[in-house]
């Protein structure tokens, strides 16, 4: 599960430097999938984090995550070659829950994390880069992205995805405004009107204490956003109940978010439940893959919405 949000980045970065330095893996040592996602997490920080703006670094983060998830699937015991286009399309998110300015972001930096990938697996010595995308394919790349991921918008997962890849390609290049007029009134995760009728609850003065002494201040910001809208009464806690709040417009529009702090929320969030649930509940590795993977997304689109312009 991805876990951590910068400050368990910077976290991990003193541990390592107690211990003398990052290491980097080599075809030397035993490789280990859990290290390398953080050995990758940490290099992004550190070499990415001042030169590009926090919407930019935390897509270039959120993408980067999903190309490790594909990288490690492919990883044999021997080194590995790869195509990084192939790992590309392979990690582009199509889910139907991601607002159209993520891909234009991600056009943008696209360059970027493709040279941060090639200097770093290089290094790793596990995977074996034979080829580097073209500007033209990473267009295509995009392309492709944006137009499946409104076909899975619209319930039609990838069935309408060519013919919105024809409209928007258009002489090598993308029709963003054309994307703009295709994507109004798709409701995307953090939009949805799901909690209209409902009023929120005040938070008492012992969940709100209880709040305070969760350590990361995002942590409580996403549980002061949420709990107002759950049951009251913790042993009705459920996660499916926490995503679907997760979800509206309500909760985004009461969230105050750091957009370089997304990723981890839910271990804060869980470790609130597990310390403060009326009754023991249970919860499986890939709830909390899910309820991540929930947050990423709106607190990416809540950002997206209101600071990317198309072209």
């Amino acid at each position: 599960m991805r876990v951590g949000s910068v400050g368990s980045v910077k976290q991990t970065i003193k541990q390592k430097q107690r211990l003398g330095k990052v290491k980097q893996h080599t075809s030397k040592s035993k490789f280990i999938p859990s290290e390398f996602s953080d050995f990758m997490r940490v290099r992004w920080y550190l070499t990415q984090q001042a030169k590009l703006s926090g919407i930019a670094w935390a897509v270039g983060e959120h993408y980067l995550m999903h190309v490790i998830q594909v990288l490690l699937k492919k990883q044999q015991t021997a080194q590995t070659p790869i195509k990084l286009i192939d790992i590309f399309t392979a990690a582009m998110p199509i889910n139907g829950q991601l607002t159209w300015q993520y891909y234009q972001c991600l056009l943008k930096i696209l360059p970027q994390l493709q040279k941060f990938l090639a200097k770093e697996l290089q290094a790793n010595k596990q995977f074996i880069v034979t080829q580097l995308p073209t500007l033209d394919e990473h267009n295509k790349l995009i392309a492709h992205g944006v137009a499946n991921n409104l076909s899975t918008a619209q319930g039609k997962s990838g069935a309408l995805g060519q013919q919105y890849y024809d409209l928007i390609w258009t002489e090598k290049h993308i029709n963003w405004q054309l994307v703009n007029e295709l994507y109004r009134g798709i409701e995307v995760l953090g939009q949805i009107k799901g909690l209209k009728d409902i009023t929120p609850k005040i938070l008492t003065d012992e969940t709100t204490r209880k709040i305070k002494a969760v350590n990361s201040v995002q942590g409580q910001q996403i549980l002061l956003a949420l709990l107002p809208f759950v049951d009251k009464t913790t042993s009705n806690w459920d996660l499916a109940m926490f995503v679907e709040v997760l979800k509206t417009e309500s909760f985004s529009a009461t969230w105050t978010a750091d957009v370089r702090q997304l990723m981890g929320l839910s271990n804060e969030i869980r470790i609130f439940i597990e310390n403060n649930q009326a009754k023991q509940l249970r919860f499986a590795a890939t709830d909390w893959q899910l309820l991540e993977e929930v947050i990423e997304q709106v607190g990416l689109n809540k950002f997206l919405l209101t600071s990317v312009k198309h072209d």
